[in-house]
């Protein structure tokens, strides 16, 4: 259903639903893409904040949990939530593929079916976006998350980006029909230090890449060499990570911080 307001598609789990089967039809598992990229760079930064001695993760939103999946190949007990069915499909094909374990459930992420302190690292990427009021969202993350825990989250608001300066719309978020909040650097950083519960809190753009319809089937050697370009790209972009650069033209925030 389209929100009369926003004429955008509201976000209930029939909408994304449609939208992982598509991925799971389309883009499969068969090659690796810009999304790949932009998970290694998130990874990149979570990796020295964690236990060198894995734990249990829980990522919460999970989609096709590429970044579950390098926590699991590190030996971390993983979970992935997600109300659309379709997207912890995908997940499991990734898994399989990859002989890697992991539990899935299928529940709303504002109602988390664990108990209080049961993850080391609960995390979400390219979810808080998609909420109007988040609140609901982090306090859950927040309660299943031990004390001493890290939480650690990607935000991709409705703003300009490099990487989707090109899609239909032009300056838009790069997709007409789900709903993305349009969440600042300094609106973040109120935001998630509003949770007394949370210290060390960090937040900074990233994710400064070239424009992603650079590489549509329609221009055979880019799409082909899609990962390779921008794996490469991703060592010139992370020099621009946290500066107004990468706040005016990167395509999302990094959060993270330790509950007390």
């Amino acid at each position: 259903m389209r929100s009369p307001r926003t004429g955008r598609l509201s976000n209930d789990s029939a909408n994304w639903d449609a939208r992982w089967q598509r991925d799971r039809l389309t883009r499969g598992l068969q090659r690796r893409s810009l999304w790949d990229v932009l998970d290694e760079v998130k990874f990149g930064y979570l990796r020295p904040i964690i236990p060198r001695s894995g734990g249990s993760a829980l990522e919460v939103g999970c989609g096709s949990a590429r970044l579950l999946g390098m926590l699991a190949r590190l030996g971390w007990k993983t979970t992935g939530i997600d109300f659309a069915r379709s997207a912890l499909d995908l997940a499991q094909d990734r898994f399989r593929a990859e002989a890697l374990d992991s539990a899935w459930v299928r529940s709303d992420c504002r109602r988390l079916p664990f108990a209080d302190g049961s993850y080391d690292l609960v995390t979400s990427t390219g979810l808080l976006e998609h909420f109007g009021d988040p609140t609901p969202v982090v306090s859950e993350m927040l309660r299943v998350l031990r004390s001493g825990g890290v939480f650690y989250s990607d935000i991709v608001p409705r703003k300009f980006s490099l990487l989707r300066a090109l899609d239909r719309g032009g300056n838009g978020p790069g997709n007409n029909e789900i709903y993305e909040r349009r969440f600042s650097r300094r609106s973040i950083e109120t935001f998630v230090s509003s949770f007394t519960v949370l210290r060390e809190v960090r937040v900074f753009p990233a994710g400064v890449f070239p424009p992603r319809q650079l590489f549509s089937k329609r221009i055979a050697f880019l799409h082909q060499n899609e990962y390779g370009i921008n794996r490469a790209f991703a060592k010139v972009g992370a020099r621009l990570d946290g500066s107004w650069v990468a706040d005016w033209l990167g395509f999302y925030y990094f959060v993270s911080a330790r509950k007390v």
